[in-house]
């Protein structure tokens, strides 16, 4: 239908549709795991492949029961790590330009947070 048409559309166009994205966000996941950053790669995991209860998540991966603000930067952190990871791989297809910018928006991980033991953003 036309843009200004209500309803559902199916995602035209190659690498469009959803299992193209999903298989990206894999991709994206496995290359935590690959990269050292495993517990995050099992909270992603936990999270959304298994959608298991956030105790259960927090137990997968060694967080103390009742660290809910601990739990909760894990979480934000698997997020910037994907997206970190995810506009990578796109801009590698998509002509812009790949690894270390001097003008960066995107924070990186440097090392691991001694306190937390996940990767620390600058």
């Amino acid at each position: 239908p036309p843009r200004g048409t209500p309803g559902s559309r199916v995602l035209g166009g190659a690498g469009g549709g959803i299992d193209h994205i999903a298989s990206e966000v894999q991709a994206a996941v496995a290359e935590l795991e690959r990269s050292g950053r495993a517990p995050l790669a099992r909270l992603a995991l936990e999270r959304y492949c298994a959608m298991t209860t956030i105790r259960e998540q927090m137990k997968a991966v060694g967080i103390a029961e009742g660290a809910d603000r601990t739990y909760r930067n894990w979480v934000d952190r698997l997020h910037q790590q994907v997206l970190l990871i995810l506009t990578l791989r796109s801009g590698s297809t998509r002509g812009y330009p790949v690894g270390l910018q001097t003008n960066r928006h995107l924070k990186v991980a440097t090392g691991v947070s001694k306190a937390i033991g996940i990767p620390r953003a600058l």
